[in-house]
């Protein structure tokens, strides 16, 4: 029998929130509030942004046009705060939202094809005594200082379904918590407390960015199904929460230590059992027979930085205890020809402790007539697998090279971006430059292109089919 994913619960208190969360926002959008008396402050600010994505290679897997706007509200009385950043809108990369009659996005499932949609990135009630701040509800967190992938940063899943497309911060997936924040002395102290366990979200496989790339290739096929099966999380029991601790100092050399225990965010999978079965007419659905898996880590980090004129420096590294891996794909047992019936995998998860370690800098380059504000940053990270097996496909020692410019042209009317990446173990690279037109403050089009080279399993030859140029405008407010 095809393992069918789970329903959302609470499906009709789920709509009931999107309903009247969403004339809220409207209502705040098209009628400004003012504050009853001076102790009151609502605020609403945002952007609407709209895409469309050009594959570059005809054997790609298509994507339709977005529309997605962030909204972001806080509203200040007698020292409470409450403060919300909803994202909703349609999701082009979404190509078959046959299985999720939703609108909300649910914090409990990995595979969401739910499009329109609504999340809640962040909703939480903050209050301030004295130095100390609390706040409680949906929340997102940057700790670290690298860029792409801060080794310390660790207490919300990523959302995958867009890969390296998206900004950091909007990959991150609130998380329900309690954080409290006090500040004495130069130093700030922080404590993050999550009760639920919350997982990273993966895309289907028959959708972009699906990162399994043997079955990427399958998905194309013509007449094939493929039916992830949606894991089952871990009890919502406080055993399985997540806790945080951080200690900053800001000084001539800012630094900070991170204590974390819970969940790694990191997508792995287990293996189960490859079901075919066919189907009326020439059409096959298959269970690919692996589950997205979920493993508890502990890790200790350290990181800072240091500014002088146009330098700046930034740093840091992590010792993480009982980080998850899977084999190389050529291990899992796959049949080499596709017949009807079960077929049990080999197991493929493997747990080591690591190392994580890296450094940026960043040089602000003197004004001239082609390029105003321009800031380059080239950053080296790398991660030490302890005792690494030889069935891994990941290398001793992972080395991931990043180098970005960012400038302005013509009184800030043009904003240019490059972007390249490259990991020499395997030879894979990113190439990503862009250019908008600032029309206005509020308003700005552009054009982003994209480059993925390396071997299928590599990080980015896993999407070397997904050559695309998007072109984007954003709408802020």
């Amino acid at each position: 029998m095809i393992p069918w994913r789970k329903r959302n619960r609470g499906s009709a208190i789920e709509s009931m929130t999107v309903w009247g969360c969403s004339l809220l926002f409207v209502g705040a959008l098209l009628f400004p509030v003012r504050p009853l008396h001076a102790s009151a402050r609502f605020s609403v600010s945002g952007k609407v942004t709209l895409d469309t994505v050009y594959r570059l290679d005809p054997a790609s897997l298509e994507q339709d046009p977005s529309a997605i706007a962030d909204v972001n509200v806080n509203w200040r009385k007698s020292g409470w705060d409450i403060h919300s950043s909803l994202e909703t809108g349609w999701d082009g990369a979404v190509l078959h939202p046959v299985r999720d009659n939703a609108i909300l996005k649910s914090f409990d499932r990995v595979y969401q094809d739910n499009t329109p949609y609504v999340e809640f990135k962040e909703l939480y009630l903050e209050r301030q005594v004295g130095s100390l701040d609390v706040r409680a509800g949906i929340q997102r967190y940057c700790w670290g200082r690298l860029d792409e992938y801060p080794v310390n940063d660790l207490l919300n899943p990523w959302d995958y379904t867009r890969f390296i497309l998206r900004p950091l911060q909007e990959r991150k997936i609130g998380a329900p918590s309690i954080s409290a924040v006090l500040e004495r002395d130069g130093n700030t102290f922080t404590l993050v407390w999550e009760p639920w366990f919350t997982p990273y979200r993966l895309p289907e496989p028959y959708e972009r960015w699906f990162p399994v790339s043997a079955l990427r290739t399958l998905s194309t096929l013509p007449g094939v199904e493929l039916i992830p099966e949606e894991p089952d999380p871990p009890a919502e029991t406080l055993a399985n929460g997540a806790v945080g601790f951080r200690m900053e100092h800001m000084g001539d050399i800012d630094w900070a230590v991170t204590l974390f225990n819970g969940f790694d965010p990191r997508p792995v999978f287990r293996t189960t059992a490859l079901l075919v079965m066919p189907t009326s007419g020439t059409g096959v659905r298959i269970d690919p027979g692996f589950v997205p898996s979920f493993h508890r880590i502990t890790s200790i980090g350290t990181d800072g930085d240091w500014a002088t004129g146009d330098w700046s420096l930034r740093w840091e590294g992590a010792f993480a205890f009982n980080r998850s891996f899977d084999v190389s794909e050529q291990l899992w047992g796959y049949p080499k020809v596709l017949a009807p019936g079960v077929f049990p995998l080999n197991p493929i998860e493997l747990q080591r402790n690591t190392l994580d370690y890296g450094l940026a800098a960043d040089y602000r380059l003197g004004d001239n007539r082609f390029l105003q504000n321009a800031v380059l940053t080239l950053q080296a990270q790398q991660t030490l697998i302890i005792d690494r097996p030889d069935a891994l496909y990941q290398k001793e020692v992972e080395t991931l090279l990043w180098g970005s410019l960012i400038a302005f042209r013509k009184n800030h009317r043009i904003e240019l971006s490059l972007t390249l990446a490259y990991n020499p173990e395997h030879g894979d690279w990113m190439f990503k430059p862009g250019a908008y037109y600032v029309f206005t403050d509020s308003l700005k089009a552009g054009v982003i292109g994209l480059v993925l080279r390396g071997p299928s399993q590599s990080l980015f030859g896993a999407y070397s089919d997904n050559d695309q140029v998007e072109i984007q405008t954003i709408w802020s407010f």
